[in-house]
């Protein structure tokens, strides 16, 4: 069951929904069952999912496509 709510988790429908497809009539008690498995609230552990699926920022580099961090110098040579 852990597994299946976890999967369900990853998409991004309503947590009462979820729950409602786990056999929940109400969303308070799936989120209260899913905390005792887990540790964590289903939105809590949705947003440590997204936030896990977020890439990196890259950096930006200058409009030469050299790293701001080189010198006008260091980019010319």
């Amino acid at each position: 069951m852990v597994r299946k709510a976890q999967n369900l988790l990853t998409s991004d429908g309503p947590i009462a929904e979820i729950a409602d497809q786990l056999g929940y009539a109400d969303p308070a008690h799936f989120s209260r069952a899913y905390r005792r498995w887990t540790g964590f609230s289903p939105r809590a552990h949705r947003r440590m999912i997204l936030s896990a699926a977020t890439p990196a920022p890259v950096p930006n580099p200058t409009a030469d496509g050299c790293p701001a961090s080189f010198s006008r110098e260091d980019r010319e040579a």
